[in-house]
């Protein structure tokens, strides 16, 4: 499955667009977070990656019990939809 594919499941699943920082995302009505998926960037925005990435092949997904709200970190997050 591509990246791409990946996070447009998961943000339908949660609902509503996930928040995204380097290369983290974060579903926060599912209590999911992604990392190796894509790439933000404050001027370029969110990028997926593919298998030419070396970040791709670490890919990771966790299931959490609550939402990651990383205390101080908000901030570096932006809301983005890859279904738009």
């Amino acid at each position: 499955m591509s990246a791409l594919d990946a996070l447009a499941l998961v943000e339908r699943l949660n609902g509503g667009p996930g928040r995204y920082a380097s290369t983290e995302a974060a579903f926060d009505r599912l209590a999911i977070s992604t990392d190796g998926f894509c790439v933000t960037d404050a001027a370029a925005g969110v990028r997926t990656l593919d298998e030419t990435d070396e970040r791709f092949k670490g890919r990771t997904v966790t299931l959490r019990p609550k939402p990651y709200l990383p205390e101080g970190e908000m901030a570096k997050f932006i809301a983005h939809s890859v279904l738009e």
